[in-house]
């Protein structure tokens, strides 16, 4: 009994699949060793998706996630498609994403772009031992900030259409700091804050502009560090 347990435990769908007919077959990384098939499409290639939050503070468990993201670029006979999504629901929050390190590792000679920019305009910055917000995008610019720039308005405060204004004023010390205010009070680094699923926090960090604008907050040791989209989060500061 021991053994046959210990079989089939190790035993997935792929083990008694039928290769004839027409079908799509879904399956893990892990699940992926030792099979073959004429298309392949590997998806989730984002940033603290594939490889996971997690892995990217150890170098070994780093390396893991490369390792499996080779296993599924090779199972591969014939064509690879490899897809990653600018923003994604998860956590019940729309969150923006950054694509993953796996790509940027990818020969660009060898790739051919279906949608959206070529992967050599992306800043290699993950080569260059940065992390996701080490640099950014031209595309996560809102366009009224960036057309107000470019004419020379230096008002230091933009809005979009769903009201929420990012505003850049002078603090204490002389510096200048970036504030966010979407009709419930500033949202700045250090700001207690109320969300409607995961309670009260404190805001770490805030970044990106108009409907990109996101902010990690810290719930407490139960829920942790959340990066949300200012659009979509509807925080409320209540200190």
């Amino acid at each position: 009994i021991s053994t046959f347990l210990q079989e089939v435990a190790l035993m997935t769908d792929q083990d008694e699949a039928d290769d004839e007919g027409d079908k799509v077959t879904l399956m893990t990384l892990h699940a992926a060793k030792g099979t073959e098939y004429p298309v392949v499409f590997v998806a989730g290639l984002e940033e603290g998706l594939f490889p996971l939050e997690m892995a990217t503070q150890e170098k070994s468990e780093l390396e893991e996630e490369r390792r499996l993201f080779y296993v599924g670029v090779t199972r591969a006979e014939q064509r690879l498609y490899l897809s990653w999504a600018r923003s994604r629901y998860r956590y019940g929050e729309q969150q923006s994403n950054t694509r993953s390190r796996f790509l940027e590792e990818v020969d660009s000679d060898v790739v051919r772009t279906e949608a959206g920019g070529e992967l050599e305009q992306q800043t290699n910055r993950f080569k260059a031992g940065g992390g996701p917000d080490s640099s950014r995008d031209y595309d996560e610019m809102d366009p009224h900030y960036y057309r107000q720039n470019l004419s020379g308005d230096g008002s230091g405060s933009t809005s979009s259409s769903d009201g929420l204004r990012r505003i850049e004023s002078t603090d204490e010390g002389g510096g200048r700091r970036v504030v966010y205010d979407e009709g419930h009070g500033e949202i700045v680094p250090g700001a207690r804050v109320a969300h409607k699923t995961f309670g009260e926090g404190k805001v770490q960090s805030v970044d990106g502009e108009g409907e990109k604008a996101t902010a990690v907050v810290y719930f407490g040791s139960d829920v942790g560090n959340k990066k949300l989209k200012l659009k979509y989060a509807k925080l409320r500061v209540v200190g």
